[in-house]
């Protein structure tokens, strides 16, 4: 049976409750519901407050309905609680109040709100309007208050709007802060313990002020959740985290699910934590963070999950003022100080998420790493999968970065997997694929350096091209951890790839072309101004990826491998200036150094120079595969070259190919050698028995 409390019943318990030296206790025996409420149940001088079930082996039902006011506000050391019930249900309200939302945890509280230990927790539908210039948490505001949701079985918080009536011709609406919760003032937000967490369909939307000066409004800052300045917030040991579907719309737009200034550690989750279809928009000015927002010294760690994905959210914002985009960061933006660091998962997957500006430009896909103080590490991971991310400028002068545009740190350390894939920008009516560009919008900034590791035995592939202001360093070691796993650009499936991201993106109705064969050689074309350095295991360079940088330099132990799995499919290794030289072009104007002990593999391909340098050290092995051997048993191992250097600038006469000193030629501009070198007999045996040993140790593992 349902318990029903009257309105005019629950006034006069409020009024009793004011007077009460004592916290208040309600032990439910029966399932009850809180209906129409339109004063407060709790105020400043309330006493603490709390709601509870009789049994913990027959836990009741509590249902808060209907309300049209701010229900809850905590005075001073004053705690909230729901806890120990079958279900917890906020659902359906439509509060108007000055500027939040259903409870508040007031400013100097030093209480604690907690919903712990319920079977379900139901927070759906509600409807907030604020009457002031500020608004924080459309259902809960906890300012110095700590804020606890632990041990529930289920939480759903989903469909609770935020908006506002305020509208002055003179002046904008200052703060908008969280659509469902604002949690700030150095406390602590725990959510822990729980079983699946479902955050969907929450929005905040203040309203845009028109001004003598035209549209003028606050920025929308997360759509479902604002952490502010100093706080502790800790996620951890739930089930699944499910973040869906959230808007911030405002004048300005800043993480259409979450947006922080602090600390918030998400961890262990045994499920999928799961950021989609999320979206910060604005129609008049900038938005970043479709998903997640950080700003200040805000930092968000992912840690020791199974999966955490962003799929398919998106920040759309108009033309820009400035000299800066509008819009950034489809799923993740970071600005001054932020961090984002992705560690020890089994999964990490960017896929679908947008950055698009009408009418003017736009970065970053799926990250926006503003500057060189925000920090983006994604180490030590499983598998790492960025796919069909996007940056799109219909009419902007740029659009850069598909997946991840950075103005200072990101960087991909010790993961066994990563895969780049299908990231594309789209610059008015033009495309190309690219994943990743490490550089300044603005010609006055310094330049940006890139990191990129493999595990040992690991690899990264990128199916796109990347840029790079700086320097390029691969596979440098990481927290005392040797990177020796094998890093890939290749271009084998641009074509096919570049055409199907231009059909995808094509308009019913309108007739879809192919690429052009300058998008498609922009798409393959990988461009690096300062200077690329291979530290230890592998580059590879296949099935036509163009590599365009100042300098490469092989380290001592490290292979350089030119591939290709269809003999007409040339690999061109290009260097230049990558700021003066078009991407289009085929010219090498530095050298390639093979340090001493380096390796250059050649399968199924020559390695075209195109009339500059190689400069190797000493024991530089050259492996050829059986496939390049010519009708006339020659052997082409350099195109565009006319000799071989040693480090001191002399021509070498003597070059070493397949473990075996070979004396090379000139024919034109190409360096050449007669049949394939055999190994000595030895030679041979120590490899056969190196093989064997091997096949041994295997068997007794």
């Amino acid at each position: 049976m349902k318990f029903r409390l009257p309105l005019g019943l629950l006034t006069a318990i409020t009024a009793a409750m004011a007077t009460c030296a004592i916290a208040e206790s309600n032990i439910l025996t029966e399932d009850t519901i809180i209906s129409g409420q339109s004063s407060a149940i709790m105020d400043a001088n309330s006493d603490s407050l709390s709601y509870t079930s009789a049994s913990s082996s027959d836990k009741k039902d509590l249902t808060i309905t209907g309300a049209t006011t701010r229900l809850y506000y905590l005075g001073q050391d004053k705690n909230l609680s729901f806890e120990g019930l079958d279900t917890f249900s906020l659902k359906d309200n439509q509060a108007v109040t000055d500027e939040d939302g259903l409870i508040r945890g007031n400013k100097n509280g030093n209480g604690t709100i907690s919903i712990s230990g319920n079977n379900s927790v139901l927070i759906d539908n509600n409807d907030t309007v604020s009457t002031g210039s500020n608004m924080y948490g459309g259902v809960l505001r906890s300012y110095l208050v700590d804020l606890k949701i632990d041990n529930n079985t289920k939480i759903d918080i989903t469909g609770n709007n935020y908006s506002s009536t305020f509208s002055d011709g003179t002046k904008t609406q200052s703060n908008t802060y969280g659509g469902a919760i604002y949690f700030t003032g150095g406390s602590t937000f725990s959510m822990s313990n729980n079983g699946d967490i479902n955050i969907s369909g929450n929005s905040i939307t203040p309203v845009i002020t028109q001004t003598n000066y035209g549209p003028r409004g606050a920025t929308a800052h997360g759509g479902a959740i604002d952490i502010g300045t100093s706080s502790t917030v800790v996620w951890d040991t739930n089930s699944s985290l499910t973040i869906s579907n959230n808007l911030a719309s405002g004048y300005q737009a800043r993480g259409g699910a979450l947006h922080a200034k602090s600390q918030i550690s998400i961890s262990n989750t045994t499920g999928t934590i799961s950021f989609s279809g999320n979206k910060a928009t604005s129609e008049y000015s900038t938005a970043f963070g479709g998903a997640i927002s950080l700003e200040g010294s805000g930092s968000v760690l992912f840690q020791d999950n199974d999966i955490v994905e962003f799929n398919n959210n998106e920040a759309s914002g108009k033309a820009y003022s400035y000299n800066d985009p509008a819009a950034g960061g489809g799923a993740i933006h970071g600005i001054n100080g932020t961090s984002y660091l992705f560690t020890n998962n089994d999964e990490v997957n960017f896929t679908g998420n947008i950055a698009s500006n009408p009418s003017g430009k736009a970065v970053g896909g799926a990250i926006y790493a503003t500057s060189t103080g925000s920090n983006v590490l994604i180490a030590n991971n499983t598998k790492v999968t960025f796919s069909n991310n996007g940056v799109v400028a219909t009419s902007g002068s740029y659009a850069y970065g598909g997946a991840i545009y950075s103005r200072g740190g990101v960087n991909l350390r010790n993961n066994d997997s990563v895969l780049f894939e299908k990231n594309f920008e789209k610059t008015g009516d033009t495309y190309r694929l690219r994943s990743i560009h490490a550089k300044s919008y603005s010609s006055s900034d310094k330049a940006v350096d890139l990191s990129l590791s493999a595990a040992d035995k690991g690899n990264i592939t990128i199916k796109d091209s990347i840029i790079v202001s700086g320097n390029l360093n691969l596979n440098e070691n990481y927290e005392d951890k040797t990177q020796n796993g094998t890093i890939i650009f290749t271009a084998a499936s641009t074509e096919d790839d570049l055409n199907a991201i231009i059909a995808a993106n094509t308009a019913e109705g309108e007739q879809v072309r192919t690429a052009t064969a300058d998008e498609i050689e922009a798409s393959r074309t990988s461009s690096i101004s300062g200077t690329v350095t291979l530290n230890a295991g592998t580059l590879s360079l296949q099935d036509g990826a163009i590599f365009k940088a100042t300098e490469l330099i092989i380290a001592t132990g490290a292979t350089l491998e030119i591939k290709t799995t269809a003999r007409d499919n040339e690999v061109l290794l290009l260097f230049g200036d990558a700021e003066g030289d078009s991407l289009l072009e085929t010219t090498l104007d530095a050298n390639l150094y093979m340090a001493d002990n380096s390796v250059l593999k050649l399968a199924g391909t020559t390695l075209n120079m195109n009339g500059k340098d190689v400069v190797m050290g000493d024991n530089v092995n050259i492996i050829v595969s059986d496939d390049m051997v010519e009708d006339d048993e020659s052997i082409t191992l350099f195109s565009g070259v006319n000799n071989i250097l040693d480090e001191n600038g002399e021509a070498i006469t003597t070059i070493t190919v397949n473990g075996v000193a070979t004396e090379y030629s000139v024919e034109g501009d190409n360096i050449v050698i007669s049949g394939m070198p055999v190994p000595e007999p030895a030679t041979t045996t120590m490899s056969l028995l190196a093989l064997a040993a091997l096949a041994a140790r295997r068997r007794r593992k």
